[in-house]
């Protein structure tokens, strides 16, 4: 391990008016890969003081700049795979909803848009008859929807929980991270979830780095049991634990959303290409008039023109593509960002009707 001091790593980064240092976005990346390490365990890998780490990481946790959260792998516990929305709202009805499909305990993302959709939303359908409702009664009963296409997900070439920053190096990313989880939105058998753990999956989502003393109080259980609840739940791969980081933070200012009309022959090969650059956040083969959506993280705008001329560009197979910018994001890994507005939100992640995880 590196030789531990206070100093080294904590140098402000070059670029102009940035606020946070290199250490910042290291510790970003070490939460990414492991949101429940300990700072301990953080300090070691990068080779900095334990003192340092908490020091620099608690007010970042603290401002919503860091949240930790726990996506929950929503067909294994018995839910339908997400769907993918984007919505044509009537002039000046966007922001409303937005915000009130934010405030549904059954979407995970809700994004404004710029282009030929002025909201992108996923959601997670607990069952196909409330799918059926929200496509065929619910979306087309709201009038300031004035166009709606639905797209089920059908492959994640990269999930956003397996998404980090290359602000840590591969040793250091193997050292944090998890070994042996079963792969995500691949299932063989649907959890049952007690109560108890119902109420830890939800604890989680609000803030994954609860202490195991506080989660052990509010369930109602001894720290031992909780402990063993968390670490069931993460390897039986319900949940997965990761930090949600500002891209201001991460130097990353720039959000598109891709979509892409792939020949059937290539869109395997193009999923798998596209899971594995550095860029993409998420990736997901889905159904409807495009193959495949892709969300973008880049560094500014000619990073985008750069990935699609280069990147999209060296591939043959795509027939067609679309770019949306994104504007903002509202709600994120379920946790409710800011509203419409611009205002910060809650961050406080909605329970699920009924039995089930929150989203």
């Amino acid at each position: 391990m590196l030789k531990k001091s206070d100093k080294k790593p904590d140098r402000k980064s070059d670029r102009h008016g940035d606020p946070y240092s290199d250490l910042d976005r290291q510790i970003a990346c070490a939460l990414q890969v492991n949101g429940r390490a300990s700072w301990a365990r953080i300090a070691q890998v990068l080779g900095v003081s334990e003192r340092t780490v908490a020091r620099r990481a608690q007010p970042l946790l603290d401002s919503g700049v860091i949240r930790v959260v726990a996506t929950v792998d929503t067909q294994r516990i018995g839910w339908g795979e997400p769907v993918l929305l984007r919505l044509r709202c009537r002039p000046g009805t966007t922001r409303d909803v937005a915000q009130a499909l934010a405030d549904s305990r059954e979407t995970r993302t809700v994004m404004l848009t710029e282009g030929s959709t002025d909201c992108f939303v996923e959601v997670v359908p607990p069952h196909q008859d409330w799918l059926r409702e929200l496509l065929l009664d619910r979306l087309p009963g709201i009038s300031a929807v004035a166009a709606h296409h639905a797209h089920s997900t059908l492959r994640f070439f990269r999930a956003a929980h397996e998404w980090h920053t290359q602000a840590l190096d591969g040793q250091q990313t193997g050292l944090l991270e998890r070994k042996g989880l079963p792969p995500f939105a691949a299932v063989d058998d649907v959890a049952r979830l007690s109560d108890e753990e119902e109420q830890v999956v939800h604890a989680l989502a609000a803030n994954g780095r609860l202490p195991i003393g506080t989660l052990a109080t509010r369930v109602g259980v001894a720290p031992a049991t909780a402990s063993r609840q968390v670490d069931g739940l993460i390897r039986r791969g319900v949940v997965r634990i990761r930090a949600e980081v500002d891209r201001s933070l991460l130097g990353l200012p720039t959000e598109a959303l891709l979509w892409l009309r792939v020949g059937p022959s290539h869109l395997e090969r193009i999923g798998q290409a596209l899971g594995e650059h550095p860029a993409v956040r998420m990736v997901v083969a889905v159904t409807g008039d495009y193959q495949l959506c892709a969300d973008l993280f880049l560094g500014g705008r000619w990073d985008l023109y750069e990935f699609l001329t280069r990147t999209l560009g060296a591939f043959d197979g795509i027939i067609d593509f679309e770019v949306l910018d994104v504007l903002a994001t509202i709600k994120r890994a379920g946790l409710v960002i800011r509203d419409p507005r611009g205002r910060p939100g809650t961050g406080r992640p909605q329970r699920a009707a009924g039995r089930g995880a929150p989203r």
